[in-house]
């Protein structure tokens, strides 16, 4: 499996820099200075785009699942939103390997060993039983093992990385929620990881409580492409003078020492990400990586 920093070349959606101009042009210049490549994607037809697009397992060995999300095929609202995948990957001249499973690319949280995802996997493919279908993607991505965790009961997408990201193979950050959130579900996730063998890092974790569609405080969803790091920021306060810490210091800058405490050998950029989380999703899910 290609793991986040084995990759080099970043697509964005063509909808994004129309949709959001002021953001798309801070984050195009983090990239050029970064020294990251990255096009549009074409014909897309909202800003997000790991969801649909394949998942690269090798080098030139991409696959193709369902892009069929109950949270948008069931809405009139959001059905326009589903793109034409075939159309998109055949304009960008991508060969992949096509599979009938549901599986949205936000639901894969991978490393070269391992992949995690929520248990949402098996209500979306109910017709296959549940040693099969683990069977079939570990087959698929091409990995030792399958972790799946359960959904987060107040999360629409059921996505995994929303909730954890690898730091290496044996250490994850999750979020860290408040001791009063939904207990049962808490100790089901950690139990799944701990389980798996995995080291857990809490990461800071302040949701935005007035919608249920906000990823404002999501600050687990950042983007790692290569040696780069840009970590989504909220608004807290200015960054410029974020070593000058004290008990009281903000919550954006907390995100960006622990982050950069974990990756110490990363080069990391802030981005200020209000005018997409509002929307639902943060860096993380506006980005497909590959390895070219």
């Amino acid at each position: 499996m290609i793991k986040d920093n084995q990759t080099n070349f970043l697509y964005l959606a063509d909808t994004l820099p129309k949709n959001h101009p002021d953001f798309y042009s801070s984050l195009e210049k983090i990239l050029k200075d970064s020294k990251i490549n990255h096009a549009l994607l074409p014909h897309t037809r909202d800003i997000w785009a790991i969801d649909y697009m394949p998942i690269q397992v090798s080098t030139n060995r991409f696959v193709q699942f369902n892009y069929n999300p109950d949270y948008l095929r069931n809405s009139k609202k959001w059905q326009k939103t589903i793109p034409d995948v075939d159309k998109i990957c055949d304009a960008i001249g991508l060969k992949r390997k096509h599979s009938n499973i549901i599986l949205d690319g936000g639901n894969v949280v991978k490393t070269e060993k391992s992949v995690i995802m929520t248990d949402k996997i098996f209500t979306e493919n109910s017709g296959i039983t549940k040693g099969d279908l683990l069977k079939q993607l570990s087959d698929l991505f091409e990995v030792e093992r399958i972790i799946i965790i359960p959904q987060d009961p107040e999360d629409f997408t059921g996505h995994a990385d929303g909730m954890v990201r690898f730091i290496d193979e044996k250490r994850v950050f999750v979020n860290n929620y408040r001791p009063d959130y939904l207990p049962q579900f808490q100790k089901k996730f950690h139990n799944s990881l701990f389980e798996a063998g995995l080291e857990v890092v809490n990461m800071i974790y302040k949701p935005d409580l007035s919608s249920s569609d906000s990823a404002i405080g999501l600050y687990i969803n950042y983007l790692e492409i290569g040696n780069l790091l840009v970590i989504p920021t909220f608004g807290a306060q200015d960054l410029s003078n974020r070593w000058n810490l004290n008990e009281d210091c903000a919550d954006d800058e907390m995100a960006v020492i622990m982050i950069e405490n974990e990756f110490p050998h990363y080069q990391t950029r802030v981005l200020d990400c209000r005018d997409i989380a509002v929307h639902g999703g943060v860096l993380n899910c506006i980005s497909w990586k590959v390895l070219k």
